[in-house]
């Protein structure tokens, strides 16, 4: 049996639907657009495995996409914070003295929906790590790619 609990405005603004006694939260409109555009985009390319593809590379790229128009706040402070962050970096030798850094960080929600679209890939993994610091430089939080310490060509975000 099927029951939307809506309850009076300024009470509460969660709505929920409870199936078979269990309470889910009904999405938004946005979430459901979102996930729509994502579904039609993993199945457009071919239902990627990995983001380490082409076809994984162009999906990566309607996510990111997707992220910056859903969540406008979070994608401007993450782009500010990223040029700030790279414009002020240490020498790659006072960062290896101060025990290293990351060379790639991710927004949340973006990384939700990476995490939806490729849930077998691991994040942290020098191979994944060198591929997205090569081709998506909104991940990028050092201008040396810590897969191969290579210097970063002047990309801007």
């Amino acid at each position: 049996m099927f029951m939307l609990n809506l309850t009076p405005v300024g009470q509460q603004e969660d709505k929920t639907i409870s199936v078979n006694g269990v309470e889910y939260e009904i999405p938004t409109r946005q979430a459901t657009a979102i996930a729509s555009i994502l579904a039609r985009a993993f199945f457009t390319f071919g239902k990627p495995e990995t983001v380490v593809s082409e076809s994984g590379k162009k999906l990566m790229t309607v996510i990111i996409a997707a992220w910056e128009d859903s969540f406008p706040a979070e994608s401007d402070t993450w782009y500010n914070q990223r040029r700030d962050e790279l414009a002020n970096e240490r020498s790659l030798h006072d960062s290896v003295v101060a025990g290293g850094s990351n060379s790639i960080t991710y927004p949340y929600w973006l990384f939700q929906m990476m995490n939806w679209a490729f849930p077998n890939d691991r994040w942290a993994n020098k191979e994944t790590v060198s591929y997205l610091w090569d081709n998506f430089p909104v991940f990028r939080s050092s201008n040396y790619t810590g897969a191969n310490y290579k210097k970063s060509k002047g990309v801007k975000l």
